[in-house]
């Protein structure tokens, strides 16, 4: 049981870290990060974007490790990151397909500074002017569902 609590822990440290990423994320893109249709706006190019192109993704795997990580079902814990790596991937070739088409020359100048996942080399300001408040208001069906996730992980200690 001592062990289960230390997955349970890690799990929700790794969950926390991937929520502040994406409130990073989200503080420099705002809305927009909710659009689901095939129009394109500004190129976000602040806060993490300077760091990685695709950092909602990026904190998005790292949440759900950190979910998964509390099981401590490792078998489910790599087929559920195999699944979150691919469905991503996918995901970003068909975004990167329409930028490509409608921004040219601008986007491929991001791509050729800017990793597609991540770089360990940080820019000088990753983290920008984050407004907090704003991160909570766009964010908070993300935040109700990491809290149900781990309350019920949680719940189930008490059996």
């Amino acid at each position: 049981m001592e062990a289960d609590w230390v997955f349970l822990s890690l799990g929700i440290l790794v969950g926390l870290i991937g929520l502040l990423l994406r409130g990073v994320a989200i503080s420099s893109i705002g809305v927009k990060a909710r659009t689901v249709d095939q129009t394109v706006g500004n190129l976000t190019q602040n806060g993490l974007y300077r760091w990685c192109r695709n950092p909602l993704y990026v904190s998005n795997i790292i949440i759900w490790s950190g979910v998964f990580c509390a099981f401590a079902n490792w078998p489910l814990w790599c087929l559920a990151i195999a699944y979150f790596v691919l469905q991503y991937w996918c995901i970003v070739l068909w975004e990167e397909s329409i930028l490509l088409a409608e921004k040219q020359q601008f986007y491929i100048q991001y791509m050729n500074r800017t990793p597609r996942w991540f770089s360990f080399a940080l820019p000088e300001q990753v983290w920008g002017s984050i407004s907090f408040l704003k991160v909570l208001r766009y964010e908070r069906s993300t935040l109700i569902s990491f809290i149900i996730v781990y309350a019920t992980i949680f719940s189930g200690f008490f059996r």
